[in-house]
Parts: structure tokens; C-alpha cells; sequence
């Protein structure tokens, strides 16, 4: 899949692409900075052809690497990036 930026986008920057039969799916992939926090906030989202949008993914690093907080496909995980264990918690995405 071949990712285009999206220049009018928030954050420090958005970038989309299309995918499926008939590339009529999009995913896009949005990176923004927190403040004052200055957490890095990693989102990805799934938009489907009648443009309803699912976040698939969101990942939440503060300053000294650990993530804050990061969920895939809307279950809440949590961990290191140094790969260390990481724990699933089955609960509302509230």
C-alpha cells in the first residue's frame, strides 16, 4: 500500500492510504506530540467506503520510552518497547 501525506491534517503529521478490490478501503496513520506531557501519540484508523472510521490502533509513548498506554483493535495492552511482557486487558474501551 502506497501512503500519501495529508498535508491539512492535525498533528505532527497524517499520512493515508487505500486499500482493497477495488481500493476503495483507506487506512490512515496519524502522529501528533501531547502537551504539556510532550507524550508521542501513535493512531491508526480504518476507514471503511461509506467513510465510518474505526480506530485499529493507538499507541502512547512518554519521554523516557516507556508506553503510557496502547490499544489494538480497541483492547487495552500494556508493555515496554524493549519487548518485555505485555498483558491484555479485557475491558470497555471506555
Amino acid at each position: 500500500m502506497i501512503c500519501h501525506r495529508l498535508d491539512s491534517a492535525w498533528g505532527l503529521f497524517q499520512v493515508q492510504g487505500e486499500y482493497g478490490a477495488e481500493s476503495d478501503w483507506r487506512w490512515r496513520i496519524a502522529h501528533c506530540q501531547r502537551t504539556p506531557t510532550n507524550e508521542l501519540v501513535l493512531q491508526m484508523t480504518n476507514v471503511a467506503p461509506w467513510g465510518e472510521e474505526a480506530r485499529a490502533v493507538r499507541m502512547v509513548w512518554s519521554r523516557d520510552g516507556w508506553i503510557v498506554r496502547r490499544q489494538v483493535m480497541g483492547l487495552p495492552t500494556y508493555g515496554n518497547c524493549g519487548g518485555g511482557t505485555r498483558r491484555i486487558v479485557a475491558c470497555s474501551n471506555a
